[in-house]
């Protein structure tokens, strides 16, 4: 008897670690599809930016830059190109303060 209510709370016990394993796995799909997502939108505002930059021929070495800076940080927040950046590492897992 106490052997069988043993072997249901293991049983309980592991449907219920295998539940919470699901939700997560689901939410890592979900937070790595919307950042995904963030880094399409992210790209799409780099390139209408150029475009527009570009309808004034001077385009200064520091906005240059910038662009450059912008896309390396896109590239960093998609999921499918990971681009590791130890300064936004807080961001990306959890850890920051804001």
């Amino acid at each position: 008897m106490v052997e069988e209510a043993g072997r249901e709370g293991n049983v309980i016990k592991n449907i219920r670690d295998n539940d919470q394993a699901e939700k997560d796995s689901f939410k890592e799909l979900l937070d790595h599809a919307i950042r995904w997502n963030q880094s399409r939108m992210l790209r799409d505002f780099i390139i209408a930016l150029e475009q527009e930059i570009n309808k004034d021929k001077t385009v200064s070495n520091k906005l240059t830059e910038w662009i450059r800076w912008a896309k390396r940080k896109a590239d960093w927040h998609d999921p499918l190109k990971r681009k590791d950046n130890f300064f936004l590492a807080d961001y990306l897992y959890g850890n920051s303060d804001e």
